[in-house]
């Protein structure tokens, strides 16, 4: 089988929370003994496209001998807000001319975990509640795997089986 290398675009800055729920996940459902996780912080959405990510993708995907797989991880904030809106097709329209998959997470990667907002100031803490508790946490599979664009719910899953084989 050809390597292959998943490179994880998130919201959050370096060593952020994205990129551990992510992860976590992935590891949960997935065998991926074969494949290398790469992460790109953007420091927020509104960086997702900006020339230095760019650069950042390109210099990850050069680096790589094998198969890059580019992923886009956005929460969708509030759908119902018209800037949220316009922004949010915007990465999306960004995601597939370039031929990256898009993963979404309605309305926060944090509501879709914990079903409930977290502040900004709670949120590494309950990232790293995740990880401790991580082998108790129970995931839903409905939730992350669906192909509407509802509260509380994303479409990593759906994402992820195009590439990754699925833990028996």
């Amino acid at each position: 089988m050809m390597s292959r290398q998943l490179i994880f675009v998130v919201e959050s800055t370096n060593e952020g929370t994205d990129n551990k729920y992510i992860d976590t996940i992935v590891k949960n459902f997935y065998d991926v003994s074969s494949y290398k996780f790469s992460f790109v912080f953007s420091g927020g959405i509104g960086n997702i496209v900006n020339e230095k990510k760019k650069k950042d993708i390109n210099r990850l995907i050069r680096n790589y001998d094998g198969e890059s797989i580019v992923i886009l991880c956005v929460d969708t904030d509030s759908l119902q807000v018209q800037e949220c809106k316009k922004l949010h097709a915007t990465i999306e329209g960004f995601a597939h001319s370039k031929k990256y998959e898009f993963v979404w997470f309605c309305e926060t990667i944090e509501e879709v975990i914990w079903k409930s907002r977290v502040t900004k100031t709670e949120k590494s803490k309950k990232s790293d509640e995740f990880l401790r508790k991580q082998d108790t946490f129970r995931y839903s599979e409905i939730t992350l795997k669906s192909s509407v664009k509802a509260k509380k719910k994303s479409n990593l899953l759906i994402i992820c089986d195009k590439y990754l084989v699925r833990k028996l």
